[in-house]
């Protein structure tokens, strides 16, 4: 299963300033407009890194433990918990655990192993804080290709899939957003 959002962001990657000064729009009749775009190219511009952006509360279901658990959507900055139905049916938390924040990787502590679970779909949850730990450490690069594909957007309005395009200006970003590209997911 792939992880879900716990709780967003509290902040997205660009501003609504960094894109109107980008798109040299002074008025605020688009401001509604620019902030859904710079929402769904923020989640696009995630999923297409396979990496969190910015701060970001996340939940990975699981049937049950694996031998290593591999988080997606990093950097994971915290594991906030590891719980698990036990066989009798009674949700508990293991604390036994070392992770590798680097790659995601997520294992019992040496000398430990997982706990039986019960035979169930999503008996295991894992909760993680992962990404940057603020819109300020976002690298400039990745910025800019975002703002190419929000400038992409509105230049399309209605004709324009974020990210779905023979525009210069996607492949532009696209080749920038690459260096950043998690390709082992």
């Amino acid at each position: 299963m792939n992880p879900y959002r716990l709780l967003d962001a509290e902040s997205e990657s660009l501003s609504l300033t960094d894109i109107k000064n980008h798109l040299r729009i002074s008025g605020t009749d688009d401001d509604d407009s620019l902030r859904e775009d710079i929402a769904a190219v923020s989640r696009y511009t995630e999923t297409y890194l396979s990496k969190t952006l910015v701060k970001t509360t996340w939940v990975y279901k699981l049937d049950s433990f694996p031998d290593e658990i591999n988080l997606q959507m990093g950097p994971v900055l915290s594991i906030s918990s590891v719980e698990y139905v036990d066989t009798d049916g009674n949700t508990q938390t293991f604390s036994d655990i070392q992770y590798d924040d680097r790659n995601g990787r997520l294992k019992p502590s040496y000398n430990s192993s997982w706990p039986d679970t019960r035979d169930q779909y999503n008996a295991v949850t894992i909760t993680y804080i992962a990404g940057a730990t603020h819109a300020g450490n976002v690298a400039d690069d990745i910025k800019s290709a975002m703002k190419m594909l929000v400038g992409d957007k509105q230049n399309n309005k209605e004709d324009s899939l974020i990210g779905v395009s023979n525009s210069p200006l996607v492949n532009s970003a696209h080749n920038i957003l690459n260096m950043y590209r998690n390709w082992q997911v």
